[in-house]
């Protein structure tokens, strides 16, 4: 049930992201409207890295752990999966972010990366 929520969640949003960015101006939209087109991108890769991540999950579990009986129970859920993904997609928002108000040099991508490693430490803690 999640998955297709998300997913639902994922189209509409990439809809309406490619129709704001396909037929608007940031003069036309405004301070709203670009505030909304960074929701909407978020939304977006949000759930594009939860997917990423739970079939990477699944993936390497295949691989690598093929004859552990107890697979399942190793497995990541698509909640947790979820968690994960909106971590990991707090970063291109913040580069493009950076990149909008002045310019990505190597130390503010230093420090995107250890906030997201920070963050995706914060999450597997919490959700052990």
């Amino acid at each position: 049930m999640l998955s297709r929520i998300l997913f639902f969640i994922w189209l509409l949003s990439l809809f309406i992201l490619i129709y704001i960015l396909g037929f608007t101006t940031p003069t036309q939209i405004g301070a709203v409207g670009v505030l909304v087109v960074f929701l909407l991108f978020y939304v977006v890769s949000t759930i594009t890295a939860t997917y990423f991540v739970y079939i990477a999950n699944r993936i390497v579990l295949q691989l690598f752990f093929a004859d552990v009986v107890n697979i399942k129970s190793k497995s990541m859920s698509l909640k947790k999966a979820y968690y994960f993904g909106s971590v990991f997609a707090l970063g291109p928002v913040m580069m493009i972010s950076l990149q909008s108000v002045g310019g990505v040099g190597l130390w503010s991508f230093v420090l995107v990366c250890f906030l997201l490693i920070l963050g995706s430490l914060y999450v597997s803690r919490q959700t052990t």
